[in-house]
C-alpha cells in the first residue's frame, strides 16, 4: 500500500506525513459498486482515493439526481472536507465504482494534519481549487449545454475512467447523472447510434 500510495498522492508521500496517514487512515476497497455517503448522513472521514473512482451527486426533495463530479486516483472529496470543517450531515450521495480503492481519513485527525503538515494544507486547497472550477463547469452545462452534448461528455467521461469503450450502465443511471428523464436519454442515444457514434445493446454502450 505504501508504494501505491506515494504513486497516488506523491505531494503527500513525504515523511512523516506519508506515516501518520497509513497509521489512522483505514484502507477500503470495493468488489462492486458500493454507497458510501447519503444526504443528512454522518460524514466519518474523508476518501484518498488511490484506484477506481467515486461519483458525487446531489438529489433535489423530489429525488431526481444530479452528477457533480468523480473523485478519481489522487484526488478527495471536498463535500466531505465541507461537511467535516462545519460539523454537518452530508449533502451529497456518493458512490465507489466496483473495484475502487481507497483510504479513509477519520475526521478526528483532520485538525491534527491542518496544524502539523504545510502540505495536507496545500493538498486541501487544490482539492477545493480543482472542485471549484468542476462544478463552474456543471453550472455552465445545465445553463448553456444541450442534453445531447451533456451526455456525450459523461460517456466519454465514462469510458476514460474505466479504460474501455464498452460501458456497462442503463439508461436510468445516465439519467440520474444527468438529471433528465430515461426516455429523453434512451431517445438520445438512439440518435447517436443512428450517427455511428455508439452502438447499444443490454445494459451496455459501446464507444465507437
Amino acid at each position: 500500500m505504501k508504494s501505491r500510495f506515494a504513486s497516488a498522492f506523491p505531494s503527500l508521500s513525504a515523511s512523516p506525513l506519508q506515516h501518520e496517514l497509513l497509521a489512522h487512515a483505514k484502507p477500503l476497497s470495493f468488489e462492486q459498486e458500493t454507497q458510501l455517503l447519503s444526504p443528512g448522513a454522518e460524514v466519518s472521514g474523508i476518501p484518498l482515493l488511490i484506484s477506481g473512482h467515486v461519483r458525487v451527486l446531489r438529489e433535489d426533495e423530489s429525488g431526481r439526481e444530479i452528477l457533480l463530479y468523480y473523485i478519481k486516483p489522487g484526488e478527495s472529496c471536498i463535500m466531505s472536507i465541507l461537511a467535516i470543517r462545519q460539523h454537518s450531515p452530508s449533502q451529497v450521495l456518493a458512490f465507489a465504482a466496483a473495484g475502487t480503492e481507497l483510504l479513509l481519513v477519520p475526521a478526528r485527525y483532520l485538525s491534527l494534519l491542518a496544524r502539523s503538515y504545510p502540505a495536507w494544507n496545500a493538498f486541501v486547497q487544490d482539492v477545493y481549487q480543482t472542485r471549484f472550477e468542476e462544478l463552474i463547469s456543471v453550472i455552465n452545462e445545465l445553463a448553456f449545454s444541450r442534453v445531447d452534448a451533456r451526455l456525450l461528455d459523461l460517456l466519454t467521461t465514462r469510458g476514460n475512467l474505466s479504460k474501455s469503450p464498452v460501458l456497462s450502465i442503463t439508461h436510468q443511471q445516465l439519467a440520474d447523472e444527468l438529471g433528465t428523464a430515461r426516455e429523453v436519454v434512451s431517445r438520445l442515444l438512439k440518435k447517436l447510434e443512428q450517427q455511428g457514434q455508439v452502438k447499444l445493446g443490454r445494459g451496455k454502450i459501446e464507444l465507437l
